[in-house]
C-alpha cells in the first residue's frame, strides 16, 4: 500500500498516511514523508536550499555544494533538466555565481603571474647572452678589474683598447641591472604563488562555511516548524511566571478557537521575548502541535482586524522566521516596493516578484 491505508473496521475506520520512502504508517510532514525519512534526507542533501521542500524525480544534483534542488526552483525546462543530469558536472545559481567570481579573480591572478614568468625567462636569457659575450672579452679587461677575477690582459697579452674597456663598462652595468630586475622578479613570483595558495584556501574556508550555515539554517528552520509569533496580545498583570504563562495560554487559545474557529488548535509551548517594558507589549512565540495549523492560523489571522474588540483588531499573527528568512523576507519587500512604484501590478508569490498577470495566467 503506497499511498494510504485504513485501520479499525466498520464505519468508525480511521484514515492513515502511508510514507511515501518507506513503510511507515502515521503523521507525516508536508512532504508526505515520516520523521525518519526527513533526518535521512536531510543528512544526504537531498532537501531543496530554495523551498526547503524534499526533492524526488524533479531535481538534479549541484557537483559543488552536493545538495538537491528542484528543477522549478532553479528555473529549468524539463529539456533543461534532462540536460543537467547528463552532465558530469553541474553548479546551481549560488555556485555558478560564486564560481564565476572565482574563476574571474583566478583569471587575474593567472594572467599576471604568467607575464611574470614571461619576463622572468627573457631576462635570464639575456643574462645568457650577456654572460657568453663578457666570457668573450674577459681577456681584455681592464687591469683595474683584477679583484673581479675577470683577467688582467688583452688578447695576445696586448692591453684591452679603449672601446673595449668601455663595452666591458656597459656589460657589467646591465648584467647588474638584469640580475636586480632577476631577484625582484622571483620574489614577484613568490608572492603570486602565496597568494594563489591563500585564495584556495580562502575558497575552501568560504565553501566550508556556507556548509554550516547551510546545516545550523536547517536546524533552525526544523526547530521553528510548528512556531508562530503574535504581536499586541496583551500582557498578564500577574507576578509568577506559571500564572503569567497560563494566562497567556489561555488568552491565545480563545483567539485562535473562538475568534478564528480553528478549533484543533493546541499550545504546545509559549513564552515571550523581550525584556520587560512600561508601555511596551512583548510578542509572543507558541511551538503549536501541527505545522497544518500553523499555516490555517496564519492565514486565518486576517480576520482579526474585523473584529469588534479593539485590542484583537491590533493582533498580528506571523509564522516564526529564522534570521536568513527574515531578511530573505525585507529584500522581497523592498523589491516589491520597488517594482510597484516603477508601475504596474506586483505581487510575492514562490519567494519570487511577480507581475499580478502571471499568476491570473497560472490559475486560468
Amino acid at each position: 500500500m503506497n499511498s494510504e491505508e485504513y485501520s479499525g473496521g466498520g464505519g468508525n475506520s480511521t484514515k492513515l498516511k502511508a510514507c511515501r520512502r518507506c513503510e511507515y504508517n502515521g503523521k507525516l510532514n508536508e512532504d508526505g514523508i515520516c520523521g525518519n525519512c526527513k533526518e535521512e534526507v536531510t543528512s544526504k542533501r537531498e532537501v531543496c536550499t530554495t523551498c526547503k521542500h524534499w526533492v524526488e524525480n524533479n531535481g538534479v544534483e549541484c557537483t559543488k555544494c552536493k545538495y538537491w534542488l528542484h528543477k522549478e526552483c532553479e528555473g529549468l525546462t524539463e529539456a533543461g533538466l534532462k540536460v543537467a543530469k547528463t552532465r558530469e558536472v553541474w553548479f546551481c545559481k549560488i555556485c555558478s555565481y560564486k564560481w564565476m567570481n572565482d574563476e574571474q579573480e583566478n583569471a587575474k591572478l593567472r594572467e599576471e603571474l604568467r607575464a611574470v614568468k614571461s619576463k622572468n625567462t627573457e631576462i635570464s636569457e639575456k643574462m645568457v647572452a650577456l654572460e657568453e659575450k663578457w666570457s668573450r672579452n674577459k681577456d681584455k679587461e681592464d687591469p683595474e678589474e683584477e679583484e673581479r677575477d675577470t683577467g688582467t690582459k688583452g688578447m695576445c697579452g696586448s692591453e684591452p683598447t679603449r672601446g673595449e674597456r668601455k663595452d666591458m663598462d656597459s656589460i657589467r652595468e646591465e648584467m647588474k641591472e638584469l640580475r636586480a630586475d632577476n631577484y625582484s622578479l622571483k620574489k614577484t613570483i613568490e608572492n603570486l604563488e602565496k597568494k594563489w595558495d591563500k585564495r584556495d584556501e580562502e575558497i575552501v574556508r568560504k565553501v566550508t562555511e556556507r556548509m554550516m550555515e547551510n546545516l545550523e539554517e536547517e536546524r533552525e528552520r526544523e526547530k521553528k516548524r510548528n512556531n508562530i509569533i503574535m504581536f499586541n496580545v496583551p500582557e498578564s498583570r500577574k507576578t509568577e511566571i506559571s500564572e503569567i504563562t497560563y494566562e497567556d495560554r489561555e488568552r491565545c487559545e480563545e483567539i485562535f478557537q473562538g475568534k478564528l474557529g480553528v478549533k484543533d488548535a493546541k499550545i504546545q509551548r509559549i513564552f515571550r521575548i523581550g525584556r520587560i517594558t512600561t508601555g511596551k507589549v512583548r510578542p509572543v512565540i507558541m511551538e503549536m502541535n501541527e505545522v497544518g495549523i500553523k499555516w490555517e492560523l496564519v492565514k486565518r489571522s486576517k480576520k482579526l482586524k474585523n473584529n469588534d474588540d479593539q485590542v484583537t483588531q491590533k493582533i498580528i499573527i506571523a509564522p516564526d522566521l529564522t534570521k536568513r528568512e527574515r531578511e530573505e523576507n525585507d529584500r522581497l519587500r523592498e523589491e516589491l516596493r520597488h517594482k510597484r512604484q516603477n508601475g504596474g501590478q506586483w505581487i510575492i508569490r514562490k519567494g519570487k516578484v511577480v507581475r499580478m498577470h502571471e499568476v491570473v495566467g497560472e490559475q486560468e
